[in-house]
C-alpha cells in the first residue's frame, strides 16, 4: 500500500469516528432535552402514515414554506394566518410564508365541496364522511378541506392537516390535549405537547431517511416498547413497588396480551337507571379518579359521541335473561397503537335488582373493561354506611400500578412473566 493511499484512508478513518462522535453528542443531548414521556408520544406520531397505514422513515420540510390558499373564505384565511404566527415563534429550522402564487409555493390548501375536492384528490372524498386530506413529501404538500365544516370543526381539521403534513403524519388515542389527538377535542391551540412534538421532529438529529428501525435503536433505553421486561422490573424495585402487584397484574391477564384504554374515558349512562344508580356511579368516578388520576381518568358524561367511553346501559328484564347480568363488548382501534376504545356494560333489571349486587357487577366489569380480568372474590369490596360499595384500596392500586406508561397498551403477557423472573433473581 503507498504512502497516499495508507494516509487517506487513516484521513477518512478520523472523519468517521469525528461523525460518530458527533452524532453520540447530538442523540445524549436531545435525551436530556426531552422527557422519557415526549420520546415515547413521538414515537407514535412521527413514523406511521393513516392514509397508506404503513410505517415510513422520517418525512419533514428541509426548505421554508410557503402557501398558497385557494376558495378560502375569511376566516378560513384568519386560522391559517394565525397558525403560521405560532409555527413561526416556535424558532423551528424553517419558516412559514403565504405565496400568492400558486408556481411559487410548495404547499397548497383547498377549500372546496365533496365533487371538486374529490376531483383533486381521486377517492380520498368519495365518502360524504371525509373532513379533510393531505398528501406530499419533504418538498411539496397539497391539503383538500371541505368548505362546509362547522366553523371550531373546520379550524381543526385545517390545523391538523397543515401540521401533519409537516412530518408528523399520525394520530394517536393517548393525549386528549392534543391536535394529533385522534377523536373530536375542543383544542384550537397548540398544547405545550403538540409545540415539543415540532421541535422534536425537526432537530438536526432526524434526518429525513431516519427509520423508525433507527429510532427504536438509538431510543431503546427509553422507549416503553423496547426491551420492556427490564424496564418494568427497574421501575418496580426503583419505586419500591410489592412483588405481589406485579404477580396479581399476571394472574389477572385476560388473555395473551393486555389491552388498555387511554388515560381519559367518558362514562356514559344509558336506560331506566335510578337515582341511586346515579350517586353509585358519581361516587365510582370520584374513587377511581382519587387513586388514578393523572394516569386514569373516568369522566362523567352524557354525550354518547365521543370516544374513548365506557357506557352503562340499564335494562328492564328479559323473560329468558338471568336477574343478574353484565356482558362486555370491545372495539379496538388498529394504527400504530392499540387500544381498548369503547366497552359496554348491560345491567338487566335495574328497578328490581339489590343495589349492592348491582353495583359490585357494575364494578368488576368495569375492572375488566380497563384491562384486568379480576375474578370474583368475597373480600375484595368495602361496603359503608348506605350499601355504598367499593374496591378495596389494593385493588385500585394495582389497577393504578397497571396504568403506568411503562405498561403499555398491547404489552404480551410474556413480557410480565420475564419480569417477574428478573425481580424473583436472587440478588
Amino acid at each position: 500500500m503507498n504512502l497516499i493511499v495508507k494516509y487517506s484512508l487513516i484521513l477518512l478513518l478520523i472523519i468517521a469516528t469525528s461523525q460518530c462522535g458527533k452524532k453520540n453528542v447530538q442523540l445524549e443531548a436531545i435525551k436530556q432535552k426531552y422527557t422519557v414521556e415526549e420520546l415515547n408520544y413521538f414515537y407514535e406520531l412521527a413514523f406511521y402514515d393513516e392514509t397508506t397505514q404503513s410505517h415510513h422513515s422520517i418525512e419533514k420540510k428541509v426548505k421554508d414554506v410557503f402557501i398558497y390558499i385557494e376558495g378560502a373564505n375569511r376566516e378560513d384565511s384568519i386560522t391559517i394566518l394565525k397558525l403560521i404566527k405560532e409555527l413561526n415563534e416556535m424558532c423551528l429550522p424553517v419558516k412559514f410564508y403565504t405565496s400568492k402564487y400558486s408556481k411559487m409555493a410548495n404547499m397548497k390548501v383547498y377549500f372546496g365541496n365533496f365533487e371538486y375536492l374529490n376531483n383533486l384528490f381521486p377517492g380520498h372524498f368519495a365518502s360524504k364522511n371525509a373532513r379533510g386530506i393531505g398528501s406530499g413529501d419533504r418538498c411539496k404538500s397539497s391539503i383538500g378541506i371541505i368548505d362546509s365544516l362547522e366553523r371550531h370543526q373546520k379550524d381543526l381539521v385545517i390545523k391538523e392537516e397543515i401540521i401533519q403534513s409537516l412530518g408528523l403524519s399520525s394520530d394517536s388515542w393517548t393525549y386528549p390535549e392534543s391536535l394529533f389527538f385522534q377523536d373530536n377535542n375542543s383544542l384550537i391551540s397548540f398544547s405545550s405537547m403538540d409545540k415539543r412534538m415540532l421541535q422534536l421532529l425537526y432537530e438536526d438529529y432526524f434526518t429525513t431517511n431516519y427509520s423508525i428501525n433507527d429510532y427504536e435503536c438509538d431510543f431503546e433505553d427509553v422507549l416503553y416498547a423496547q426491551n420492556s421486561a427490564c424496564k418494568i422490573s427497574q421501575y418496580v424495585k426503583q419505586s419500591n413497588i410489592p412483588i405481589n402487584y406485579i404477580d396479581s397484574i399476571r394472574l389477572f391477564a385476560p388473555n395473551e396480551v393486555y389491552y388498555k384504554y387511554p388515560n381519559k374515558i367518558m362514562l356514559v349512562l344509558k336506560g331506566e337507571y335510578t337515582n341511586d344508580d346515579m350517586l353509585f356511579c358519581k361516587n365510582m368516578v370520584e374513587s377511581f379518579n382519587h387513586v388514578l388520576s393523572p394516569k386514569l381518568e373516568l369522566i362523567w358524561s352524557a354525550d354518547t359521541a365521543y370516544l374513548p367511553a365506557i357506557n352503562i346501559c340499564y335494562s328492564p328484564p328479559s323473560t329468558h335473561q338471568e336477574e343478574h347480568n353484565a356482558t362486555i363488548v370491545y372495539f379496538r382501534d388498529s394504527l400504530s397503537f392499540v387500544y381498548t376504545l369503547s366497552s359496554e356494560i348491560n345491567v338487566l333489571s335495574p328497578q328490581i335488582q339489590n343495589q349492592q349486587t348491582k353495583n359490585e357487577v357494575i364494578l368488576l366489569s368495569i375492572y375488566r373493561i380497563l384491562g384486568l380480568n379480576l375474578h370474583p372474590y368475597d373480600a375484595m369490596f368495602d361496603v359503608s354506611d348506605g350499601e355504598c360499595v367499593m374496591f378495596k384500596s389494593v385493588y385500585l392500586k394495582i389497577l393504578s400500578l397497571f396504568y403506568e406508561p411503562i405498561f403499555y397498551s398491547g404489552i404480551k403477557v410474556s413480557e410480565i412473566d420475564k419480569a417477574i423472573e428478573l425481580l424473583k433473581q436472587p440478588k
